[in-house]
Protein backbone atom coordinates (compact mmCIF):
# COMPACT_ATOMS: atom_id res chain seq x y z
CA UNK A 1 0.00 0.00 0.00
CA UNK A 2 0.86 3.28 -0.44
CA UNK A 3 1.17 5.21 2.52
CA UNK A 4 1.17 9.24 2.43
CA UNK A 5 1.60 10.01 5.71
CA UNK A 6 4.64 12.81 6.56
CA UNK A 7 7.00 12.83 6.48
CA UNK A 8 7.66 10.61 3.34
CA UNK A 9 5.70 9.40 1.40
CA UNK A 10 6.48 5.10 1.11
CA UNK A 11 4.91 1.60 -0.02
CA UNK A 12 4.23 -0.62 2.86
CA UNK A 13 4.24 -4.10 2.54
CA UNK A 14 2.46 -6.11 5.19
CA UNK A 15 3.59 -9.99 5.28
CA UNK A 16 2.83 -13.02 7.42
CA UNK A 17 3.66 -16.28 7.47
CA UNK A 18 2.52 -19.94 8.96
CA UNK A 19 4.22 -20.75 12.40
CA UNK A 20 7.11 -22.93 12.13
CA UNK A 21 7.58 -22.68 7.97
CA UNK A 22 10.84 -22.47 6.82
CA UNK A 23 10.17 -22.61 3.40
CA UNK A 24 11.92 -19.74 1.41
CA UNK A 25 9.76 -17.32 -0.39
CA UNK A 26 11.20 -14.65 -3.15
CA UNK A 27 10.14 -11.38 -4.89
CA UNK A 28 10.42 -9.48 -7.60
CA UNK A 29 8.90 -5.52 -8.60
CA UNK A 30 8.25 -4.47 -11.24
CA UNK A 31 7.09 -0.55 -12.00
CA UNK A 32 4.69 -0.22 -15.18
CA UNK A 33 6.28 2.87 -16.82
CA UNK A 34 5.97 1.13 -20.27
CA UNK A 35 3.78 -1.90 -20.51
CA UNK A 36 5.07 -3.42 -23.09
CA UNK A 37 9.08 -3.80 -21.70
CA UNK A 38 7.15 -4.39 -18.31
CA UNK A 39 5.16 -7.52 -19.45
CA UNK A 40 8.45 -8.50 -21.25
CA UNK A 41 9.98 -8.82 -17.89
CA UNK A 42 7.07 -9.86 -15.90
CA UNK A 43 6.97 -12.93 -18.48
CA UNK A 44 10.71 -13.41 -18.02
CA UNK A 45 10.17 -13.73 -13.88
CA UNK A 46 7.34 -16.15 -15.09
CA UNK A 47 9.46 -18.50 -16.60
CA UNK A 48 11.01 -18.64 -13.51
CA UNK A 49 7.60 -19.23 -11.27
CA UNK A 50 7.13 -15.76 -10.21
CA UNK A 51 3.41 -15.16 -9.97
CA UNK A 52 1.59 -11.04 -9.78
CA UNK A 53 0.75 -10.90 -6.10
CA UNK A 54 0.12 -7.39 -5.43
CA UNK A 55 0.09 -3.88 -7.41
CA UNK A 56 0.55 -0.57 -5.61
CA UNK A 57 0.84 2.97 -7.26
CA UNK A 58 4.12 4.58 -6.89
CA UNK A 59 4.87 8.30 -5.64
CA UNK A 60 5.98 9.80 -9.07
CA UNK A 61 2.85 12.18 -9.76
CA UNK A 62 1.02 14.43 -7.25
CA UNK A 63 -2.05 13.61 -8.88
CA UNK A 64 -3.13 10.27 -7.64
CA UNK A 65 -5.18 9.16 -10.49
CA UNK A 66 -1.83 10.05 -12.72
CA UNK A 67 0.44 7.88 -10.95
CA UNK A 68 1.99 4.68 -12.46
CA UNK A 69 1.68 1.23 -10.62
CA UNK A 70 3.96 -1.09 -9.77
CA UNK A 71 3.64 -5.01 -9.41
CA UNK A 72 5.12 -7.22 -7.13
CA UNK A 73 5.59 -10.94 -8.38
CA UNK A 74 5.69 -13.58 -5.99
CA UNK A 75 7.72 -17.16 -6.30
CA UNK A 76 6.71 -19.20 -3.69
CA UNK A 77 8.29 -21.99 -1.62
CA UNK A 78 8.66 -25.29 -3.80
CA UNK A 79 12.20 -25.30 -5.49
CA UNK A 80 10.77 -25.44 -8.91
CA UNK A 81 7.81 -23.34 -9.29
CA UNK A 82 5.45 -23.85 -12.51
CA UNK A 83 6.40 -21.76 -15.41
CA UNK A 84 3.90 -19.01 -16.49
CA UNK A 85 2.85 -16.55 -18.95
CA UNK A 86 1.72 -12.95 -17.76
CA UNK A 87 -1.16 -10.88 -19.71
CA UNK A 88 -2.29 -7.94 -19.42
CA UNK A 89 -5.81 -6.33 -19.97
CA UNK A 90 -7.35 -2.63 -19.60
CA UNK A 91 -10.42 -1.06 -20.42
CA UNK A 92 -12.65 1.88 -18.87
CA UNK A 93 -15.79 0.38 -18.74
CA UNK A 94 -17.55 -3.02 -17.37
CA UNK A 95 -18.61 -4.39 -20.78
CA UNK A 96 -15.11 -3.79 -22.47
CA UNK A 97 -13.25 -5.29 -19.84
CA UNK A 98 -15.65 -8.14 -19.28
CA UNK A 99 -15.07 -9.09 -22.99
CA UNK A 100 -11.43 -9.05 -22.48
CA UNK A 101 -11.53 -10.81 -19.47
CA UNK A 102 -13.39 -13.57 -21.15
CA UNK A 103 -11.19 -13.56 -24.14
CA UNK A 104 -7.97 -14.54 -21.61
CA UNK A 105 -10.13 -16.74 -19.69
CA UNK A 106 -10.89 -18.95 -22.65
CA UNK A 107 -7.41 -19.59 -23.22
CA UNK A 108 -7.14 -20.41 -19.40
CA UNK A 109 -5.45 -17.45 -17.80
CA UNK A 110 -6.67 -16.59 -14.46
CA UNK A 111 -6.95 -13.34 -13.35
CA UNK A 112 -3.85 -12.21 -10.59
CA UNK A 113 -4.68 -8.47 -9.64
CA UNK A 114 -7.28 -5.98 -10.35
CA UNK A 115 -6.56 -2.14 -9.72
CA UNK A 116 -7.83 1.23 -11.30
CA UNK A 117 -5.49 3.39 -13.30
CA UNK A 118 -6.75 6.93 -14.13
CA UNK A 119 -9.71 5.89 -16.37
CA UNK A 120 -8.82 2.34 -16.75
CA UNK A 121 -9.77 -0.79 -15.15
CA UNK A 122 -6.52 -2.63 -15.05
CA UNK A 123 -6.26 -6.96 -14.95
CA UNK A 124 -3.47 -8.62 -14.35
CA UNK A 125 -3.56 -12.68 -15.52
CA UNK A 126 -1.49 -15.48 -15.49
CA UNK A 127 -1.57 -19.18 -16.53
CA UNK A 128 0.88 -22.37 -16.61
CA UNK A 129 2.85 -22.74 -19.78
CA UNK A 130 2.95 -26.87 -19.56
CA UNK A 131 -0.59 -28.48 -19.71
CA UNK A 132 -3.90 -27.28 -20.66
CA UNK A 133 -5.31 -24.87 -18.27
CA UNK A 134 -8.87 -25.09 -17.55
CA UNK A 135 -10.58 -22.34 -19.12
CA UNK A 136 -12.03 -19.74 -16.67
CA UNK A 137 -15.68 -17.13 -17.07
CA UNK A 138 -15.81 -13.79 -15.59
CA UNK A 139 -18.53 -11.22 -15.01
CA UNK A 140 -18.05 -7.24 -14.96
CA UNK A 141 -21.24 -5.24 -13.77
CA UNK A 142 -22.26 -1.82 -12.59
CA UNK A 143 -24.12 -2.82 -9.47
CA UNK A 144 -24.74 -0.94 -5.45
CA UNK A 145 -22.11 -2.69 -3.19
CA UNK A 146 -25.40 -4.59 -1.60
CA UNK A 147 -25.65 -6.84 -4.30
CA UNK A 148 -22.62 -8.69 -2.89
CA UNK A 149 -24.93 -10.28 -0.10
CA UNK A 150 -26.38 -12.45 -2.62
CA UNK A 151 -23.61 -13.25 -4.88
CA UNK A 152 -23.37 -16.60 -5.70
CA UNK A 153 -19.87 -16.98 -7.60
CA UNK A 154 -16.63 -15.85 -6.39
CA UNK A 155 -15.60 -12.07 -5.85
CA UNK A 156 -12.35 -10.78 -7.04
CA UNK A 157 -12.46 -6.68 -6.98
CA UNK A 158 -14.91 -3.80 -6.36
CA UNK A 159 -14.15 -0.27 -7.71
CA UNK A 160 -15.70 3.27 -7.95
CA UNK A 161 -17.81 3.91 -11.13
CA UNK A 162 -20.19 6.10 -12.05
CA UNK A 163 -23.34 6.04 -9.48
CA UNK A 164 -22.26 2.27 -8.24
CA UNK A 165 -19.39 -0.11 -8.37
CA UNK A 166 -17.66 -2.29 -11.08
CA UNK A 167 -17.28 -5.76 -9.62
CA UNK A 168 -15.41 -8.23 -10.84
CA UNK A 169 -16.34 -11.90 -10.17
CA UNK A 170 -14.84 -15.37 -11.70
CA UNK A 171 -17.94 -17.06 -12.62
CA UNK A 172 -16.26 -20.49 -13.11
CA UNK A 173 -16.03 -20.62 -9.32
CA UNK A 174 -18.57 -21.16 -6.74
CA UNK A 175 -18.41 -18.53 -3.88
CA UNK A 176 -20.15 -16.31 -1.25
CA UNK A 177 -20.06 -12.96 -0.09
CA UNK A 178 -20.92 -10.99 2.69
CA UNK A 179 -20.10 -6.49 3.29
CA UNK A 180 -19.60 -5.86 6.71
CA UNK A 181 -19.78 -1.77 7.59
CA UNK A 182 -18.97 -0.37 11.03
CA UNK A 183 -18.50 3.48 12.00
CA UNK A 184 -14.96 4.00 12.91
CA UNK A 185 -14.32 4.60 16.14
CA UNK A 186 -12.17 8.02 16.88
CA UNK A 187 -8.15 7.10 16.46
CA UNK A 188 -6.07 9.35 17.96
CA UNK A 189 -2.34 8.85 18.47
CA UNK A 190 -2.57 5.82 20.36
CA UNK A 191 -5.99 3.74 19.01
CA UNK A 192 -8.16 2.36 21.27
CA UNK A 193 -7.69 -1.35 20.78
CA UNK A 194 -10.80 -2.68 22.35
CA UNK A 195 -13.01 -0.32 19.82
CA UNK A 196 -11.16 -1.80 16.98
CA UNK A 197 -10.75 -4.97 18.16
CA UNK A 198 -15.02 -4.62 18.27
CA UNK A 199 -14.47 -4.15 14.60
CA UNK A 200 -12.63 -7.55 14.06
CA UNK A 201 -14.96 -9.22 16.30
CA UNK A 202 -18.10 -7.88 13.50
CA UNK A 203 -16.05 -9.23 10.56
CA UNK A 204 -15.31 -12.67 12.33
CA UNK A 205 -18.96 -13.64 12.91
CA UNK A 206 -19.17 -14.05 9.30
CA UNK A 207 -17.74 -17.86 9.98
CA UNK A 208 -15.88 -19.85 7.27
CA UNK A 209 -15.52 -16.00 5.40
CA UNK A 210 -12.00 -14.48 4.96
CA UNK A 211 -11.63 -10.42 4.28
CA UNK A 212 -11.17 -9.94 0.51
CA UNK A 213 -11.18 -5.90 0.35
CA UNK A 214 -11.41 -3.14 2.72
CA UNK A 215 -11.76 0.20 2.63
CA UNK A 216 -12.18 3.32 4.56
CA UNK A 217 -14.39 5.96 3.52
CA UNK A 218 -17.22 8.88 5.03
CA UNK A 219 -20.44 8.07 5.61
CA UNK A 220 -23.74 9.83 4.69
CA UNK A 221 -23.09 11.57 7.38
CA UNK A 222 -20.02 12.53 7.32
CA UNK A 223 -18.58 9.71 9.88
CA UNK A 224 -15.66 7.75 8.47
CA UNK A 225 -16.65 3.94 8.26
CA UNK A 226 -14.67 0.47 7.64
CA UNK A 227 -15.93 -1.24 4.81
CA UNK A 228 -14.91 -4.90 4.52
CA UNK A 229 -15.77 -7.47 1.63
CA UNK A 230 -15.37 -11.19 3.19
CA UNK A 231 -16.01 -14.20 1.01
CA UNK A 232 -16.25 -18.07 0.82
CA UNK A 233 -15.36 -20.58 -1.69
Amino acid sequence: MLSEAPPVTTVVAVMGRQSGSTAAWHYKTEALLNYKDSLTRLNAAGRDGFVPNAAEAINNNRVAAMRNWMVVAEQGGAAAAAAREVAVNSDPGPSGLQRKLNERGQQGFQVDLLWKEGNDYVAMSSRPIAGSPAPRAYAVAANPLASLHSLSRLYLADFPYLQDRLIVTDTSVAGSSEVVEDALPALGAFPDRAALGLLASHIARNQGFVPAAARVSRGPNGQWRLTTVVVKR
